[in-house]
């Protein structure tokens, strides 16, 4: 069960880090919409890749990832606010 909690974990920095580094890139290319698609489709398919992998038989073990894909959000954007400098976050609220 630890294996589910740490590998959502995983997944869910994977998944909400390259939906980051996808944003970041945007501005750069040249058709951002295939960026957007491809990046969407590549991590999804990850995502639920990996789910299924850590599923190992019992859907029990699926709370469990899912709990740590949401660790792993939140751990994401908390790194994303740290970058951010105070003017940055004041202007957001």
């Amino acid at each position: 069960m630890a294996i589910a909690l740490f590998g959502g974990v995983f997944l869910g920095v994977l998944f909400f880090g390259g939906l980051l580094l996808t944003v970041r890139l945007l501005v750069r290319v040249r058709y951002p919409t295939v960026l957007m698609l491809g990046s969407l489709l590549l991590r999804l398919g990850i995502l639920l890749g990996g789910l299924y992998l850590l599923k190992d038989g019992s859907y029990l073990n699926l709370p469990l990832a899912l709990l740590g894909i949401l660790i792993g959000r939140f751990l994401i954007v908390s790194k994303v606010k740290q970058q951010q400098g105070p003017d940055e976050m004041r202007q957001e609220g």
